[in-house]
């Protein structure tokens, strides 16, 4: 009877050998494939960086009858301007190597294969910020056999190709403004997700409400403390304190006594309070049409997400001329 637990624990290490193997082959194939595809792992630098500067939609006459960058559904914040501990947040809960690796952590996808194996689930996955970064860019999502196989090589190299387009800083800026926040009218950004879930702007958060803010980035919509349908008064308490305590350790909390006051406002409800966020724009529907044709020519030709198309449209100091919904040009300012 001693000998099926044995045979089946060296069935298992054998496998996570193999396994190990293949995670270590991983960049051998990433790169081949990255030089053999070069198109297929091609990302352009502009649609990694965050502009900061207004568009505006202007009439033939020269007429300015469109300001993006105020549109209340995409508000772009740079790292200073988020709560010191939002970013700190994240990369814990996500990706606590985030400044050591190069685009794939080696340790973390073992660890994911391991738990996967040995019991029947990861309760994290393998996939870096920078990984998670990829994917949100793409929208390539594939996940079933090769076609699965694949689109992860991919993500792979084109992780690999992020992180030497970019700084550390700037990929975490990127994540945190276009990473979906839960809410209604499906709301992308840490500065959007802060405005619903606490009526305040991002930097005004607390250890705890940043805290928080990490926790449900897996799935916002399991954590929502409006959900009248459930309960998620504990969970929420419980995935929060995870966060924390994982903040703790990796020395991302300045004192104990911050740590224990955060501990203290989950125990006692944190403040949520819903803020007021427009499902739809103020500008009339000809000047809708134009930025939708124009986004989605941005999307077909850059091979990007709607999201990234969006940030690139409304805050690259763009100016898009009209003059009628078939015609549109954009030009972008010196």
């Amino acid at each position: 009877s001693e000998r099926h637990p044995k045979l089946s624990m060296a069935i298992k290490i054998i496998i996570i050998l193999i396994l190990l193997l293949c995670v270590i082959g991983a960049g051998v194939i990433a790169a081949l494939f990255f030089w053999l595809f070069w198109d297929d792992f091609q990302i352009i630098k502009d649609d990694l960086i965050i502009w900061i500067s207004n568009s505006h939609v202007v009439d033939k006459d020269g007429n300015v009858i469109a300001n993006l960058s105020s549109d209340e559904k995409r508000k772009i914040v740079t790292l200073d301007e988020m709560s010191p501990y939002l970013p700190k947040a994240y990369i814990a809960i996500e990706d606590k190597r985030f400044y050591e690796h190069s685009g794939v952590d080696i340790w973390r996808t073992a660890g994911a294969i391991f738990n996967t194996v040995f019991k029947g689930s990861s309760s994290y996955g393998g996939s870096t910020i920078t990984q998670q970064l990829v994917k949100n860019i793409t929208d390539d999502d594939e996940s079933e056999g090769l076609a699965g196989i694949f689109r992860k090589v991919r993500e792979w190299a084109k992780a690999y190709q992020v992180e030497r387009m970019i700084s550390k800083d700037q990929i975490l800026e990127l994540y945190l403004n276009i990473l979906f926040v839960g809410g209604e009218g499906n709301l992308h950004g840490v500065e959007l997700g802060a405005e619903y879930y606490f009526n305040k702007s991002a930097k005004d958060l607390t250890l705890a409400e940043c805290a928080y803010m990490a926790g449900i980035n897996s799935s916002p919509m399991s954590y929502n403390p409006f959900d009248t349908s459930t309960d998620n008064t504990q969970k929420i308490k419980d995935k929060t304190k995870t966060v924390l305590n994982k903040m703790k350790e990796l020395g991302y909390i300045n004192s104990d006594e911050e740590y224990n006051a955060a501990i203290a406002e989950v125990d006692n409800g944190l403040n949520f309070q819903k803020g007021q966020i427009s499902n739809g724009s103020d500008y009339s529907y000809h000047t809708d049409a134009v930025l939708d044709q124009v986004i989605n020519q941005v999307m077909e030709e850059r091979g990007v997400s709607r999201q990234i198309a969006e940030n690139y449209v409304y805050s690259s100091g763009l100016t898009i001329y009209s003059t009628a919904v078939s015609y549109t040009h954009l030009r972008a300012h010196e």
